[in-house]
């Protein structure tokens, strides 16, 4: 048994057929056998791989499934409607620590221009001083956190790689794109653990935790409007919402039947 992953090209890996073999120069064709190299993702027929000895890149791992297609650009440049987003809302160190150096710097601060200014010590003063030095410091911290949320912020920090945006013609994952064209079903799955998986024309799916991410099912209903959207949950409560949802919906939305509670 070979110790490296082969595939056979189909009509639905029109993004990967018409490549060059690196070793040969040869066109890679519909049912030829191919091998990706796990690191750079190059394309390689079998017969290449085996050539080099099963390995590039100063290794010898290969990709088990067929790389997806990923859209580059969105043509024309035009900003898209953006139809659901689902952020990662879960604070980072950064965030944590800014946060915190913002609420003792409001504290501390407060507290010294207050005791500057009013050169008063009694037990009142003391208690004034530690409410009025608190709020402030609540004050700054919340000014904090809602500037390290920001879009901006996470762009700057890389803290954007997790959040999902479906807009009408493609998915934005961090920086990648996939186009809804090659997208044949959006599939939500509630559990401890919620996910969102892409279901690709070619057979290939790619699965996304929404273990730290805000999503409402009740927005999620919109993207049935443009792709077929599979809703099902372990969790009854969810399961009932799920076929409210779908019965009052006009988009394409499936449950599977063996999800099904007594």
């Amino acid at each position: 048994m070979p110790n490296y992953h082969s595939h056979i090209l189909t009509s639905n890996h029109s993004h990967i057929i018409g490549r060059t073999d690196p070793i040969t120069g040869d066109t890679v064709k519909e049912n030829d056998k191919v091998v990706f190299c796990a690191v750079c993702k190059s394309c390689f027929l079998e017969e290449s791989w085996i050539y080099m000895g099963g390995r590039h890149c100063e290794q010898s791992e290969t990709l088990k499934d067929i790389p997806v297609v990923e859209t580059k650009l969105v043509a024309g440049g035009k900003k898209e409607e953006l139809v659901v987003e689902l952020r990662d809302i879960s604070p980072n160190v950064i965030s944590k620590i800014i946060n915190s150096f913002s609420f003792a710097f409001g504290f501390l601060a407060c507290g010294a221009l207050l005791i500057k200014f009013f050169l008063i010590k009694s037990q009142v003063f003391e208690i004034l001083l530690l409410v009025i030095s608190s709020i402030a410091g609540l004050i700054a911290a919340s000014i904090s956190s809602i500037l390290t949320s920001s879009r901006r912020f996470k762009q700057i920090t890389k803290r954007d790689m997790n959040d999902i945006r479906i807009f009408k013609t493609h998915i934005k994952v961090g920086k990648k794109r996939y186009s809804l064209v090659d997208i044949k079903q959006i599939e939500y799955l509630g559990r401890a653990n919620p996910s969102l998986s892409f279901h690709f024309a070619n057979g290939q799916y790619i699965e996304y935790d929404l273990f730290t991410h805000s999503y409402d099912l009740l927005e999620l209903e919109k993207v049935s409007h443009i792709t077929r959207l599979s809703l099902h949950s372990d969790n009854k409560d969810e399961y009932e919402m799920i076929q409210n949802i779908q019965k009052s919906s006009n988009g394409d939305i499936v449950i599977p039947d063996y999800f099904v509670f007594d």
